[in-house]
């Protein structure tokens, strides 16, 4: 029995609707390196991935969004609000280095205790890791009780730069991506900028010089996890000599 991925069946209707054969009976079954997920009949493979989010978020709640045992309303809701303010109290600490030193300005036993504690409820609760030198990497959606969401182009950028192009170098492979529908506005509005901001000249640059030859980007709803296969917004960027001919989609 074939068993396709998240989003691999849908991507496969989209490519069908705008005219690409595909070769049903293949599938990556894993009996060789880094096997792409979907062939065409023409030979042509394309990866298909998602944008990097907690699926979870809008469909299950969190340990610490649940109703505790014992815990009427009242009690729920003043937990949520301490948990608030305690986090609010820990970035005021952190942002104004508010530990207790001593002479030499270093942090006391007392202080170093007090900043670990921080650390680790931003952490948890909120996934900031103020301890990440690379900004990109400081904020998680995952194993955290209130994650904070972001969305944006960068998203996009790092499936084809550095998650997908690091496993398919070598150019014999299209991608298929499926970003937010926010991510997609953002993107839709940032690329006809592209002839004064360096926002959206990088943006295309970066695809530019991807290993990918053509990438599909389409839209999906994060918030009901849910695809749109019969007139979905499809963006697509196809190298073309030196240059990067941009094709959009809709109601494919």
């Amino acid at each position: 029995m074939q068993w396709r991925k998240k989003g691999e069946s849908e991507a496969i209707i989209i490519l069908e609707n705008i005219g690409i054969e595909i070769d049903r009976d293949y599938y990556d079954d894993n009996s060789h390196k880094s096997m792409p997920d979907i062939r065409c009949k023409d030979g042509r493979y394309i990866e298909v991935t998602h944008t990097l989010h907690n699926n979870a978020i809008p469909t299950t709640l969190s340990r610490f969004d649940r109703l505790q045992p014992g815990e009427d309303w009242s009690e729920y809701t003043q937990r949520h609000l301490d948990a608030e303010i305690e986090c609010s109290q820990a970035l005021d600490r952190i942002h104004n280095s508010d530990y207790e030193k001593d002479d030499m300005w270093r942090l006391t036993p007392t202080g170093q205790a007090q900043f670990k504690k921080d650390v680790k409820l931003l952490k948890e609760h909120m996934g900031c890791d103020i301890t990440e030198m690379d900004f990109d990497k400081r904020n998680s959606e995952f194993k955290c009780d209130h994650p904070t969401i972001h969305f944006s182009t960068d998203n996009i950028l790092r499936e084809i730069s550095e998650d997908k192009g690091r496993k398919y170098p070598d150019g014999d492979v299209d991608l298929f991506i499926f970003a937010t529908d926010e991510e997609f506005r953002l993107m839709k509005e940032l690329i006809p900028q592209m002839n004064w901001n360096g926002t959206a000249m990088g943006f295309l640059n970066r695809i530019l010089r991807s290993p990918f030859p053509v990438i599909y980007v389409c839209e999906w709803c994060f918030e009901k996890q849910s695809y749109n296969i019969n007139n979905p917004q499809l963006m697509i960027f196809r190298k073309q000599g030196e240059g990067l001919k941009i094709e959009q989609k809709k109601g494919v």
